[in-house]
């Protein structure tokens, strides 16, 4: 028999996970860069939006908040990968090739103890219902090394 407590952890492990109608991921800030280099932002977790929305009350309890990052190179395989990042930017100190590169973000946190993942931000347009789909690299947020095609 299923428990009434693990079915509302189960619940709100969802809801963490973009489903029931949250907004999907951290939003992007503008790129902007520094000495030649890309420094990603995005906005800090929990947002006002996630904590309006978690009507059990979980995100209150996050704890230990950092993020993973991932970078793509224009033709869609991984560039970077960097877990636990204690900031809400990070500065791209490596020798890119001129073209246009995706990167998306997601919070990691604690919850009683236990450790939750939110989703990948995707860029602003993009949107997707069902969290189980594997997301398009097309549809992260972008930038633009060197000069224009």
């Amino acid at each position: 028999m299923i428990s009434r407590a693990w079915m509302a952890s189960v619940l709100a492990s969802l809801v963490l996970l973009g489903c029931g109608g949250m907004q999907y991921g951290l939003r992007p800030e503008p790129v902007a860069f520094e000495m030649g280099q890309p420094m990603l932002r995005w906005e800090a977790f929990p947002t006002a939006a996630d904590l309006e929305a978690d009507d059990q009350g979980v995100l209150v309890r996050a704890q230990d908040v950092c993020y993973d990052l991932r970078v793509y190179r224009p033709n869609g395989a991984l560039l970077l990968e960097r877990r636990g990042i204690p900031d809400t930017r990070f500065l791209v100190v490596l020798e890119l090739r001129p073209g246009e590169y995706r990167w998306t973000v997601r919070p990691r946190f604690t919850v009683d103890g236990h450790t939750r993942i939110g989703q990948w931000s995707l860029q602003p347009k993009g949107r997707f219902e069902n969290a189980i789909l594997p997301v398009p690299v097309e549809s992260y947020p972008s930038f633009r090394v060197g000069a224009r095609r």
